[in-house]
């Protein structure tokens, strides 16, 4: 079965990071008497990353009821520059309740980025009130043409420019996303986030609650949410509120492992909350709520 794999893959991750943390620790210890030269960092950083998700989400929406894996990879130069793609992999036989091919094991959408981005920090600008986090980007959404019989307009590759602002100092920790699918369907998406990071053991394990809002404009709305007999919603406003609760646990320097759980919902427009009840796309899923939740093991070298 998908679910007994993807755990036995999840054990030996778990045991290769533990055994990396040890040899780790271990050159920490026999290095220990030159911590106080400086290093001089990489030109060159990379990270890969392995995430399991309940549910495959869009929007708030669910794309598929089922469990997805997405292995990540990416490359930054400088502190600066970075390349990378996700792959999101369906892990179960949904295709036949669908009525189209067999997804399990298969490529659902593979999304190649480049983004430049980097931090501004108040101690060197004094002009900011708060240091910021930023990412602009451009990513590409491919998807494989193995989709059998079923109709793909709903599916179509495109692209999106995008951009991420997190301001570290603030209180609540608030997180400004925002996308523009430049393609398919000219739809704009906003969404804020507040947080909250917990320590409960300081610089190893963290609980971070966090409450997040999306607002997508008519194009982006349209796209996704529909009436009673198909045709498009076409009015924008507050789409998705997501509660999410995590947990991280970072083994050492280099590894990371994080669960999560969460609930979204369309709270605000009881008309765009009816119009979400019409999207789910493998047509399983009739609730504009959804509970997920998800695993990750995360290693940057």
């Amino acid at each position: 079965m998908a679910t007994m794999k993807s755990g036995r893959f999840a054990v030996s991750c778990a045991v290769a990071a533990a055994m990396l943390c040890a040899t780790a620790r271990a050159d920490g210890e026999a290095e220990a008497e030159n911590e106080l030269e400086e290093e001089e960092d990489s030109f060159v950083s990379a990270e890969v990353a392995l995430k399991f998700d309940s549910r495959y989400l869009s929007y708030g929406l669910a794309d598929n009821k089922d469990p997805i894996l997405t292995p990540s990879g990416s490359l930054t130069f400088g502190d600066l520059l970075t390349v990378g793609a996700d792959v999101i992999y369906d892990i179960t036989r949904y295709g036949h309740k669908a009525g189209y091919t067999s997804r399990e094991w298969k490529i659902n959408e593979f999304d190649p980025y480049v983004q430049i981005g980097s931090e501004l920090s108040a101690d060197e600008y004094d002009w900011l009130p708060t240091s910021i986090e930023y990412d602009i980007g451009y990513m590409y959404e491919y998807h494989p043409r193995t989709k059998g019989k079923y109709d793909r307009s709903w599916c179509k590759d495109t692209q999106f420019v995008y951009a991420d602002l997190t301001f570290t100092d603030c209180p609540l920790n608030p997180h400004f996303y925002f996308e523009r699918d430049i393609d398919r369907d000219n739809g704009t998406y906003v969404n804020l986030e507040f947080s909250h990071e917990f320590s409960i053991v300081e610089d190893t394990l963290a609980l971070t609650p966090s409450v997040a809002q999306g607002f997508g404009n008519t194009q982006r709305v349209a796209g996704y949410l529909f009436h009673d007999d198909g045709s498009p919603y076409r009015h924008g406003g507050l789409m998705d509120t997501l509660f999410k609760l995590e947990l991280t646990w970072t083994l050492c320097e280099n590894v990371e492992l994080s669960g999560y759980v969460g609930y979204s919902d369309y709270l605000f427009d009881r008309n765009m909350r009816h119009a979400a009840r019409n999207y789910e796309a493998t047509g399983r899923v009739d609730d504009s709520y959804n509970f997920i939740g998800g695993l990750a093991a995360t290693l940057s070298f």
